[in-house]
């Protein structure tokens, strides 16, 4: 990360999002696959994200609209990254990357109670 960047990241305390992300995340357990996210297509993920979003623009309450839709563009953009990050490395890192856990979203988050 350049300087520039870590002032940027600094600027803003995403402790209490990360929190609030990871707590939605473990919520979504209950109710997905586990996983299940890294088969569906990106545009799929911003669909989802994109519904959250007008619901919460609507005034829908019951779930945490922003903290849906956040998630999901999260998995949205991990999912690009993996992606350009296999097509850069080539076919033996592709065969890899599908075979394993690896860059999993928020790995090491404890689930909450």
């Amino acid at each position: 990360m350049t300087n520039i960047e870590l002032e940027l990241v600094s600027d803003i305390n995403l402790d209490q999002a990360f929190l609030v992300l990871a707590r939605t995340l473990a919520a979504g357990r209950s109710t997905h696959r586990a996983g299940a996210w890294r088969l569906k297509p990106i545009q799929k993920h911003l669909q989802h994200a994109r519904k959250h979003l007008d619901l919460l623009a609507n005034g829908s309450a019951g779930e945490d609209h922003l903290a849906h839709a956040a998630c999901r563009l999260l998995m949205a953009l991990e999912l690009r990254e993996r992606t350009a990050q296999t097509r850069a490395a080539g076919p033996a890192t592709v065969e890899a990357a599908n075979d394993s856990e690896q860059m999993t979203l928020f790995a090491g988050v404890a689930p909450t109670r």
